[in-house]
């Protein structure tokens, strides 16, 4: 007997949330978790290292005030 495929979530169509609280304040806790990192840890980076994980911060910090926001308009 042939078994029924179940198909992918559509978003807007009963399907996952696309910001679930729970994901936006693991994102939020992590994001500000490595930004700390770096700060406190800044010598032990090497040379080559440090623009690359300040740019890769820098844009997740900012993401995560971002997600903040829209959380606390959306309600």
């Amino acid at each position: 007997m042939l078994e029924k495929l179940e198909r992918p979530a559509v978003p807007g169509k009963g399907g996952p949330k696309l910001f679930e609280p729970g994901s936006v304040l693991l994102f939020i806790i992590v994001s500000f978790c490595l930004a700390w990192i770096l700060i406190m840890k800044k010598d032990a980076i090497p040379p080559s290292l440090r623009p690359f994980m300040a740019g890769t911060t820098l844009v997740m910090v900012l993401f995560s005030f971002f997600l903040l926001m829209y959380s606390l308009v959306k309600g």
